[in-house]
């Protein structure tokens, strides 16, 4: 519908701020932007922490194979 450039997506973006409802507070920039970053990132450092001992290796399985 829009082409594929800068342009085109400025025209998207302005084309949804009618769609943007004000006023509303699980819409507002806050809540949905920042919070989810949030949310998201501590997700994956979480992640991150509770699956690094599954998938590392102790060293003394390296000094074997050397």
């Amino acid at each position: 519908m829009y082409p594929k450039t800068a342009a085109g997506l400025v025209q998207c973006y302005t084309a949804a701020i009618p769609f943007y409802q004000k006023g509303n507070m699980f819409s507002s920039f806050f809540l949905n932007t920042i919070m989810s970053n949030v949310f998201y990132s501590a997700f994956l450092f979480a992640a991150y922490e509770l699956l690094q001992p599954v998938f590392s290796r102790p060293a003394e399985a390296d000094k074997q194979l050397a």
